[in-house]
């Protein structure tokens, strides 16, 4: 009689050492030899409990621990077991803060990444407003700035050093609040001295909580009622900047600017005497005023005989006695001259023509 005993079972498995978290794990039969050569029956196993049957087994759960094939077949031959030791990589747990949620257009906010930077390679940022950001940097702290009012959600991927990558979301994280609409009117407008006591009456849309009138490039004076009065200088005209900023609900301020037109009355002061002696006091004949308008502009002198002795366009101009028409270096008689000035209003439409006479004397 032949007795033919057949080899021991032997069995080779393969599996991935390090599974990304979430990752199914595929365990495989890649060799069996020993028995009658077929008819091999696989059971698998997970820390000593039944998981399944068959040549692969897919673990869904992604649980690391030691997993073992047991190989029977039909003709007894004792069976043999197989372990391997499959480590899966926990999510690290993504997480971020913002330095704020909220904010006015444009927006500027921080980003920063919660996670230790040694658990991490690398790391995106996604926006939501279209912009992303790959961020190498360890300590992944970014700034970005929303140039839109909206909600937006904002996503944080990183990338592990197995080369696993993991995220989280944070939905309409950020709240970007459109700026308020701001104007005002003032009335009236244009003013003359010295009435000079304007009112300010702003048009912002609805949901403002504050108001700031600032009245004057060197501040006049300040006011936080929606509207308002204010008296600029009676004694002298001028073009003052009034600046109204509101802050809505959200924190969001808006600012508008507007200049006020004071005008100053139509003044013209003309002497009756001089003295051109050069004793540096009262040398000059010349006029003086307000609001006149330097380039529409006439001052003439003449004699008793009706003859002109001097005459200027320039305000600034006087008459130093001077025979300036015929000889400027022939000095007049002392006597009675008559004089003829034409001035325009520089913010008006006002014009004038004085005529009179001055006396010279030495």
């Amino acid at each position: 009689v032949t007795v033919e005993v057949y080899e021991g079972l032997a069995v080779e498995i393969s599996a991935p050492g390090e599974v990304c978290s979430e990752q199914d794990v595929t365990l495989n039969v890649e060799n069996t030899t020993g028995g009658q050569g077929a008819n091999y029956f696989y059971e698998w196993s997970f820390d000593g409990s039944s998981i399944g049957s068959g040549t692969s087994y897919t673990n869904q759960e992604s649980t690391s621990g030691e997993y073992c094939v047991t190989v029977t077949e039909g003709c007894e031959t004792p069976a043999i077991t197989e372990c391997l030791i499959v480590n899966i990589e926990q999510d690290p747990g993504v997480a971020f803060e913002a330095d704020t949620t909220l904010g006015c257009f444009p927006a500027a906010i921080e980003f920063t990444n919660l996670l230790d930077p040694t658990l991490i390679t690398q790391g995106i940022w996604v926006l939501g407003d279209g912009n992303t950001q790959d961020d190498s940097a360890l300590d992944m702290v970014y700034n970005h700035v929303y140039e839109q009012p909206g909600l937006y959600d904002v996503e944080l991927r990183v990338r592990t050093p197995l080369g696993c990558w993991y995220d989280v979301t944070y939905p309409n994280y950020i709240n970007v609040s459109d700026n308020p609409q701001v104007n005002f009117t003032a009335d009236p407008q244009p003013a003359t001295i010295p009435e000079t006591e304007i009112n300010f009456f702003e048009s912002a849309e609805e949901g403002i909580v504050e108001y700031m009138w600032v009245f004057g490039a060197d501040t006049l004076g300040v006011s936080t009622d929606p509207e308002t009065t204010f008296q600029f200088p009676i004694d002298a005209g001028g073009i003052y900047p009034v600046t109204l900023t509101v802050t809505d609900a959200q924190g969001c301020t808006a600012t508008e600017e507007k200049l006020i037109i004071i005008n100053d009355l139509l003044n013209i002061y003309i002497p009756n005497s001089f003295t051109p002696n050069n004793d540096g006091i009262n040398d000059l004949f010349q006029v003086q005023g307000t609001d006149i308008d330097p380039d529409r502009f006439t001052f003439q002198v003449f004699n008793a005989w009706g003859e002109k002795v001097f005459e200027t366009n320039d305000v600034n101009v006087g008459w130093n006695g001077s025979y300036a028409i015929a000889n400027p270096e022939y000095y007049a008689q002392v006597g009675i001259y008559s004089w003829r000035v034409v001035v325009y209003s520089e913010t008006t439409t006002e014009r004038r023509e004085l005529t009179g006479h001055v006396q010279l004397m030495r």
